[in-house]
This record gives structure tokens, sequence and C-alpha cells, in this order.
């Protein structure tokens, strides 16, 4: 029996679900939206990236523009946020490598990257800037999550961006009121 792409996978198809859930929140917003996640190389086994003299950053999920400003989204679906016993906080996080990866290229680009968490049990939809992140990282740098480490962020330091209510297989957004509006 053939083993399945990673396109297959029960974890693929619960992220891809995720990106396309934040992609229609931010364009009910106004953005418009490249889903870079859909350029993927010629068989579809790559993350899209920035590339220059044989280097490459893995790009963040969606490119949004409105209002004369692109802004980058890295969408990651968890089913629920972790809770860290010696901080007494509730926590999202990504792989330390993409973080700072992702910082890079903001670096290179000029457009900022905001971090956008799908949370399966709740339903919502959280999201922050990295600029605003950094400020409250917190760094694990072991290899019990993960071969390279991981970069974590208190849950109150992120905005509430939605929730989804899901009818017939499809998603209805309610927006917070603290939303950015169009």
């Amino acid at each position: 029996m053939a083993a399945k792409s990673l396109r297959e996978t029960d974890q693929f198809q619960m992220g891809r679900r995720g990106e396309r859930v934040v992609k229609s929140m931010y364009q009910s917003l106004g953005y418009w939206v490249i889903p870079s996640y859909d350029y993927a190389g010629p068989d579809g086994d790559m993350a899209p990236s920035l590339q220059s003299n044989g280097r490459w950053l893995p790009l963040p999920d969606l490119d949004t523009s409105r209002g004369g400003k692109r802004r980058w989204i890295e969408v990651k679906t968890k089913k629920h946020p972790t809770f860290h016993e010696m901080t007494r906080q509730w926590e999202e996080g990504i792989d330390l490598d993409k973080y700072q990866r992702y910082l890079d290229v903001q670096s290179i680009t000029g457009a900022e990257i905001w971090l956008a968490f799908y949370e399966l049990d709740t339903q919502t939809v959280l999201h922050q800037s990295l600029d605003h992140l950094a400020g409250v990282v917190r760094i694990y740098d072991g290899d019990k999550m993960g071969p390279h480490g991981m970069a974590f962020f208190p849950r109150t330091e992120l905005l509430l961006l939605g929730t989804v209510r899901w009818t017939g297989g499809m998603p209805r957004f309610e927006l917070a009121s603290e939303a950015p509006k169009p």
C-alpha cells in the first residue's frame, strides 16, 4: 500500500481548512488576498518561498492588501491553545525556525507579517502582528516539541478577529467589533 502524500494527511487537511477560513474572513473585511499556499512548486510538494542566490525563505500563507498597504498572514490551525504551567497562561505557538524566518521575510519585503490562529475548540480566529508578538515571545529551544524548538505567545496578547459558525458545511463569520473595518 502506497504511503499517503502530505496533502492527503489529516493534519494537512486541517491546516488547509484553517487557511481558507482565515482567507475568507480577511476578504470579508475588504482585503484582497493572494493565497500563497496555492503556489507550492510544480508537484505541489514545496512550501512557497522567497528566493535569492541559492537561499530560500518560506512565505506566509496569505498575501493581503487593502488601502495601499500589504500584510502577510501566516495561519495556524490548532485544536486548542496550550497551557504553560510555569507562566500559568494559555499560549499559541509556531515552530521557532519558521518564526525566525518570517521575521527575515518581513525585513526583506518591508510588509508586516501577522500570525492568525484558528482554534477549532472555540471556533475563534485570533491574530496579531509579529512586531507586537516579538515583545512577548517565549522561546523554547529544546527538541521535545519538534526538531527546531518553538516560539510561544500569550493568548491574551492576540486580538480576536472573529468566530466561525458552520451551517451545512459552509462557514459564516461573526467578526469581532475590534476587527479592522474596510
